[in-house]
């Protein structure tokens, strides 16, 4: 599927799975396009996070 640009709302939902991974390990937040599994991979200031389901959810962050 084609990578569509990140709204607004879902960046809000794909910085708080990254919160959620960084203080408890895990990601309890469902991906925003298709309800799917968020994966985390990366350390604390550079990571990305896309979904399992491939629906074009990837958010990369880099660090200094």
């Amino acid at each position: 599927m084609d990578i569509e640009r990140i709204t607004e709302d879902e960046e809000k939902v794909l910085y708080k799975a990254a919160d959620e991974y960084q203080i408890n390990g895990v990601i309890k937040e469902p991906c925003p396009r298709c309800n799917g599994k968020l994966k985390y991979i990366g350390n604390m200031s550079s990571y990305r996070i896309y979904c399992e389901n491939q629906c074009g959810i990837i958010f990369n962050v880099r660090g200094i």
